[in-house]
This record gives C-alpha cells, structure tokens and sequence, in this order.
C-alpha cells in the first residue's frame, strides 16, 4: 500500500511540473529524455521541470530553435551526437543524444558577471571553444531522476568511448520564440532590481522598470535590493511582490512562470529610524565583518536596513578573514542564535574568539630543485595581523626556530642558508609561516602550527635539468587522515581521496616540478570522514606533478600535512 500510494504522489508531482514548464515541443508519447531536457533547460525550464519533458530530434523544432556554426560554445547551446554520417533530421533516442550548455567557465568574463543570454535567463555570456570550461548538463537515459554536471571533454570521451558518439550540429533558441514581455520593477519611481539565472545563486542589477522577453513557461527568478535611496530618499522593501493588485509573493525573492506578458512590482515603504533594523557580527570589540542570516537568506555584516519583524541568525561558528570564532550571544543578551527585534536599532551578534588560521597558499617549492629554498604563501586577509614570522627546524641540526620576522604585506622568504634537493639521502627540513594576530589592549595570538617538509642542502647547488620526480617528503602514515589518488599514473583524469578524523579546514593544490601551483582543488573547511575530489589535466603536460595537502582542525588541533606525488602519461 504504501509503494503505491508514493507512486500516486509521483505521478501528482510529476503531472503539477509539467503544469509548470511545458513547452510546445514537449510530446507525451515521445520517449527520449535526453532531448527532452536539453531543450527544456535552453526554453528556460528549470532543472527538475526539465526533467520531466520528454520529446525528439531537435531539428524537428526548428520553429523554436536555429542551428549554428562556428566553435564557440555559449551558455544555453543545446548541443547533439551521434554517429558521424548520420543524418540530423533521421538523430533521435536510439542513435543519438543531446545536452544543454549550462555555463562557461571562461577568464574573460568572471562567473557572476552576467549579461542577458539567448534564452531569456541570465548567464555569464563568454564565450569560448576550450572544451574544459565549457560545463554541460545531461540526462542519459529513460526514467533517470537526476541530472549530471561535467565538462563538454568529459561528455566527449564518454560518448565516443560508449557509442562512437561525435558532435554533428548545435542549436540555440530563436528570438521568435520568445513573444511575451515580462518587466520587473519597484513601486517607486527608479531604483535597482535585480534578476537571476533560475537554479544558481547568481543576480544582476538592472535599473527600474526592466522589460525583457520570455519564451512560454520560462522561468524568471526576480529579487527586491532591500534598501535603497533615491534622491536623498531611502526605501525599505515592505515584504511583497504585486502583479497588478494582486499579491503574488511575500519575501525578497520572487520565481515568476512566464504564461503571459505582465509587470511585477517589489513594494517599497518610506524607511525612518522608527521602523528598521541592522545586525552585525562582533568580537573582542570590533567589528569581523562575515555573513548573518537574515530572514532565511546570508547577509554581508554590517546589514542593510530591514523593516521591524525581519528574523535574523547567527552561525553557531563562524570564520572571518581566516579567524575562527564561536556564538556567544547576543547584544540583547540573548543566548539563542535566532532573534526578531520588536524595536528598531542595531543588534550584535557577539563571537568568542578561538584561533588564527594560517596563512593560504603556503608553498615551500616555489624556487624550484637547486636553488635556495624559496617560501611563497597569500596574504593574511585579516586587518588584525601585524607581522609573519618564518619557523624552521632541521633534523639533526636544530629544534624549532624563528629565522625571520616580515611585515604583514610580504608573501615571499628565501632561506639563504639551504637549497631544495631531490634525494632522501639529504636534510629533513620543515618551515612553518605564522601570523601574529593584535587587537590593542584585547587580544595577542599566534596563528595555528602548520609545519610543511622537504628535503634540502646547505648552500646552493648546481642547477641541473629537470629529473621525473620533484624534492618533497609525505607525511608519515596516519590512520585518521590519508590521501590517496587513483588512478596514478592517469590520463587524462585521476580522484583523489581524503580522508578527514574530524571537522577541518582544508587545503588541497596541484604542483608543478618548478613548484608551481597549477590548479587548486579544495579550500575550504570540510566535514569529518572521506571525500574526493576530481583532477582533469587534459590541458597539462605528461610528466609528474605533486599534490599538496594541509589539514587544520577546526578543534586547534594538530594540523596534518602531505604531498602526494601523481604522474600524467598521455
């Protein structure tokens, strides 16, 4: 009973979505998904819509949609295989397939810089022909439930591999196919408002009134900027969306399914100090700046102004600028973590402060095998660091030691008095950059130990020519953290698994033999247990490279560092 009653409610769901996005080339008696979704996602649908719509050739639309040339690859191409020779008009389910160009990863145009795309979404509008920045979404077969995100070079080898699969035409959305005229705007006169691409995070800022238009059943994510000033005049938004007269929507964010052409405003009130609210984060006195919840969605701290009954969060722990810090309470002396001010003023959030992280990017192979030993690393983001200093200890030498005192601004130290080597047989050498964290009169610390290995000589070596493996030392066998890379050697891809004893902020970069960084693959803090993380280096070179690894317990804990050695074969 109960199995079918959950096959009613996904028959419902699925019948309530296709109410929601149904495109006129969707067909209930066709069976490929894969062009289904394809040509859903460039009509504008949205992920799970998409799934939903089933359909064939997409040259049999060619109503909707026009074939293109060229080989730059643009955000909503839908892009279709099959066989070479095969004849476009004859392409469906069991000879071909098709996917949606999702976004493009390109340096041009940075992501979250968007511009009006083809569809009627917004979309970082960069083109490019590098196959690994372009990222497409598919569905593979039949009944499939969930999408899958990769590069067009991996989508390629697989088709290739798995069906002999080459591209043979890509299509976009016609202009014609977008009749209706959807405008955003404020209830004031001016103003900003802000649009997004529909199943991202992303917003641009538009002037107000924004007209734009829509295919039929396209999806248009709209959102209020909370407070804004016009003319000397400040404006607090009043919680609601109208279409006309008619409510439609009471938070901030507004998704709208285009059926028509229609106007929607974001009402605005007047604002004064007797109806609004701040939050901010501080500790130790000053403010730390990192992010508050508000109403649900992340807030930059200090916060704009909201009206009175706006719910505000604080992070049970929170990092700024490469400090962690823990909730207290509040400037109410509110112990919980979620308040709704009554009355209208600036509200605190006090963190307790818990320790320095170091600095990112420490890099200790930066002068490359044969020269002196040269230490790279990012600045400290925190305004609190007043100086690094450089630790170094050497097996059989000397304990730890301070060899070097910089200025907050400096990223580089050379040790004049070792060179980096390739053989075990010479010194074990380990350098720790450490930050020194002021606050006058409150707070004097150091950040966490984060020492890094390698191998080296006393003075300067003779340069000699590239050799198959680079100076480095891994760190000894543990069994609460461990990396590891399969395959290896590999070509063009490898994962790499890690493995974490608890909650840590992690570090994970791949290196070159001349020590530099190439790609950075994890930054962040990352929950207990294992993970992996994928490299593809199709555009590098055969040869071997290291990855660097550098775990930080979120506890102060001692920190856990190793470099794994993997080589590309092409």
């Amino acid at each position: 009973m109960k199995t079918l009653s959950l096959v009613f409610l996904l028959l419902v769901a699925r019948n309530e979505l296709l109410a929601q996005c149904n495109p006129p080339f969707s067909h209930t008696n066709a069976t490929s998904i894969c062009f289904g979704f394809a040509l859903a996602k460039a009509w504008g649908c949205s992920d799970v819509d998409a799934l939903t719509i089933y359909t064939e050739n997409v040259a049999s639309h060619s109503a909707y949609f026009v074939e293109i040339g060229g080989s730059d690859y643009v955000e909503g191409d839908v892009v279709v295989m099959a066989s070479l020779g095969t004849g476009i008009n004859s392409i469906n389910r069991w000879n071909g397939h098709a996917f949606y160009v999702s976004e493009v990863r390109s340096s041009t145009v940075p992501d979250g810089k968007l511009t009006k795309g083809q569809t009627g979404i917004y979309r970082d509008d960069d083109p490019s022909p590098n196959e690994n920045v372009v990222i497409i979404k598919q569905v593979r077969n039949i009944g499939a439930t969930t999408w899958e995100t990769m590069t067009l070079s991996e989508v390629k080898s697989y088709w290739q591999q798995y069906a002999g699969y080459v591209i043979l035409a890509r299509y976009r959305l016609r202009e014609s196919a977008m009749p209706y005229t959807v405008t955003l705007q404020n209830s004031f006169q001016g103003g900003k408002i802000q649009v997004g691409k529909f199943g991202s995070g992303d917003y641009v800022d538009k002037e107000s009134p924004y007209p734009e238009k829509y295919s039929l059943n396209s999806q248009i994510k709209a959102k209020a900027v909370s407070n804004q000033t016009i003319g000397g005049n400040k404006w607090v938004f009043a919680n609601q969306w109208k279409k006309g007269e008619q409510i439609v929507g009471t938070t901030d964010s507004l998704l709208i399914y285009v059926t028509e052409s229609a106007a929607y405003a974001a009402q605005f009130s007047p604002a004064s100090a007797s109806n609004y609210v701040v939050f901010q984060n501080y500790s130790d006195g000053v403010h730390i700046g990192s992010i508050i919840k508000v109403n649900g969605e992340d807030k930059v701290s200090p916060t704009q102004q909201f009206p009175l009954g706006a719910t505000a969060q604080a992070y049970p722990s929170l990092q700024a600028n490469r400090v962690q810090y823990q909730f207290s309470q509040w400037s109410t002396g509110s112990t919980n973590t979620t308040i709704t001010p009554t009355s209208p003023g600036t509200y605190s959030v006090y963190y307790a402060f818990q320790y320095v992280l170091p600095p990112l990017g420490v890099n200790p192979f930066a002068g490359g095998y044969g020269n002196n030993i040269k230490i790279v690393w990012r600045q400290h983001p925190s305004p609190y660091v007043t100086e690094y200093k450089i630790w170094r200890q050497v097996k059989d030498v000397h304990g730890p030691m301070v060899v070097a005192t910089l200025a907050p601004t400096v990223t580089s130290w050379t040790d004049w008095s070792y060179a980096l080597t390739e053989g075990y047989s010479d010194k074990l050498i380990s350098y720790d950059v450490r930050a020194h964290f002021v606050i006058p009169g409150t707070r004097d610390d150091w950040s966490n130990a984060n020492w890094i290995w390698v191998y080296g000589t006393d003075g300067i070596m003779a340069k000699r020519a590239p050799g198959p493996e680079l100076a480095l030392v891994e760190a000894p066998a543990s069994n609460d953290y461990s990396l590891q890379a399969s395959p290896n050697p590999f070509n063009p891809v490898t994962t790499l698994t890690y493995s974490l004893k608890e909650e840590a902020y992690v570090e994970m970069a791949v290196y070159d033999l001349q020590g530099r960084a190439v790609h950075e693959l994890v930054g962040g803090i990352v929950s207990q247990g294992k993970h992996t993380v994928r490299w593809e280096a199709s555009a590098r070179s055969t040869g071997a490279y290291f990855v660097r690894f550098n775990a930080i317990p979120l506890s102060g804990g001692e920190s856990f560092s190793t470099v794994l050695r993997i080589f590309l074969v092409k």
